[in-house]
C-alpha cells in the first residue's frame, strides 16, 4: 500500500506509470464540491499526494449483479439517487421471463422503472415490430405458438377459475371446430367474450369474475384447450402471453441462450 489508502493495481502490467485504487474513499469537505457523476463530458479531475505527486481520476463502471435469480434489493435505486438520475433504475415489469424470481422489496431506496405512456396508438403488426427493431437496434419479437402446458406438463389455470385471466385468438368461424361444452360453461364464456371491453380485433382477453357467471364444476377444474364459435367468429384459447411483445436482445447476445 502507498499511503492514504492507495494500493497499486497494475503490478502485473508493463506500464511506464502506475495505477492505484483508493480502497476506503475520501472523507473531506472538498468532496461535496465534486460532481456526483464524472463522465467523458466533464473536465479531468486531479488529486495531489502529500509528496507532491499528481494523480488523475479514472472513472470505472461499478458492475452489480442484477439477475432473475439474484436481483438488486432496491433495483439500483440508490445509484439512481446518488447520480441524480444519470444511472437509470434497473427494475423492470413482471413478465413470463422473470415472474419466478420476482421479490418484494422493503428497501427505502427502491425505485420504479419509468414507463412513459402516450396517447399515440400503434398497431402491433409485423411491419411495426420490424420498424421498432430497426429503430432501436433491439431484437424485438412477438411471442406465438406457446403451449398451454409447460415443459413439466403443468396446465395453465382453467379459464373458469375466479379471477383467472385468459387470452383468446379471434379467427374466422370456419377455421376451428367448436369444443363440446356444457350449457352453463358455454353461456358464461360466451357472455364474457362478447361483452369484453377489449377491442383488439385479433386477440381477446377476459377475466373470469366472482359471483356473476358460473361454469360447471368439471369445467372449472379442468378446462384448458377450448374453442367457442360466436356468430361468424371463433374464439380459441391460447397461452396468456400469446402475441405479447418482448425485447429478446439478452437471449440473442448470450451464446448460452441460443
Amino acid at each position: 500500500a502507498i499511503g492514504n489508502g492507495l494500493e497499486v493495481i497494475d503490478t502485473h502490467m508493463k506500464s511506464t506509470g502506475q495505477e492505484f485504487i483508493l480502497v476506503n474513499g475520501l472523507d473531506d469537505d472538498v468532496c461535496s464540491k465534486l460532481p456526483g457523476v464524472h463522465d467523458e463530458n466533464k473536465p479531468p479531475m486531479f488529486g495531489q499526494l502529500p509528496d507532491g505527486t499528481w494523480l488523475q481520476f479514472d472513472p470505472h463502471f461499478d458492475v452489480m449483479e442484477n439477475t432473475v435469480e439474484n436481483p438488486l434489493s432496491d433495483g439500483g435505486g440508490i445509484k439512481t439517487f446518488l447520480t441524480d438520475g444519470y444511472t437509470q433504475c434497473s427494475n423492470v415489469a413482471r413478465s413470463l421471463f422473470n415472474e419466478n424470481g420476482c421479490k418484494l422489496s422493503s428497501e427505502p431506496t427502491t425505485c420504479q422503472g419509468s414507463y412513459s405512456r402516450s396517447d399515440i396508438k400503434i398497431d402491433l403488426n409485423a411491419d411495426s415490430i420490424i420498424a421498432m427493431r430497426n429503430i432501436t437496434g433491439k431484437y424485438i419479437y412477438a411471442i406465438s405458438n406457446l403451449p398451454l402446458r409447460g415443459d413439466s406438463g403443468t396446465p395453465v389455470v382453467s379459464a373458469c377459475q375466479e379471477g383467472a385471466k385468459s387470452r383468446w385468438d379471434v379467427l374466422p368461424s370456419n377455421e376451428c371446430v367448436a369444443t363440446d361444452l356444457d350449457d352453463e360453461t358455454l353461456e358464461a364464456l360466451t357472455a364474457l367474450l362478447t361483452k369484453s371491453p377489449d377491442t383488439n380485433a385479433f386477440i381477446r382477453d377476459i377475466t373470469f369474475p366472482k359471483h356473476v357467471h358460473h361454469c360447471s364444476a368439471e369445467s372449472k377444474a379442468s378446462i384448458e384447450e377450448v374453442s367457442i364459435i360466436i356468430d361468424s367468429e371463433c374464439f380459441k384459447r391460447v397461452h396468456p402471453d400469446h402475441m405479447s411483445i418482448y425485447d429478446m436482445s439478452y437471449c440473442a447476445n448470450d451464446p448460452g441462450n441460443i
